[in-house]
């Protein structure tokens, strides 16, 4: 697909961010962020680039902090089900 759009007078640095955006609403941020991160190596005042790699930044670092949660919550949970399985 890529190679079709670039056959067709896109630049590679168009490819890549719009392939990034959509991965980014898709929610494959890991994948958004390589390909912004090439762009940036190509082009490092790509504005474009370097706001959305902020949005992608963000949504990996609440999503670890949310995975972060949850595990917490999970040891809670077991820690609480083995005090109440040891009391009687």
């Amino acid at each position: 697909m890529m190679q079709d759009l670039l056959s067709r007078g896109y630049s590679k640095t168009d490819c890549l961010y719009y392939i990034a955006m959509a991965d980014y609403k898709l929610d494959n941020a890991l994948e958004a962020r390589k390909n912004l991160e090439t762009i940036l190596r190509v082009d490092p005042e790509c504005r474009p680039a370097r706001i959305l790699l902020q949005s992608v930044d963000d949504k990996i670092s609440k999503d670890g902090w949310v995975g972060v949660g949850l595990a917490g919550l999970g040891i809670a949970a077991v820690a609480g089900v083995l005090s109440a399985i040891t009391r009687k």
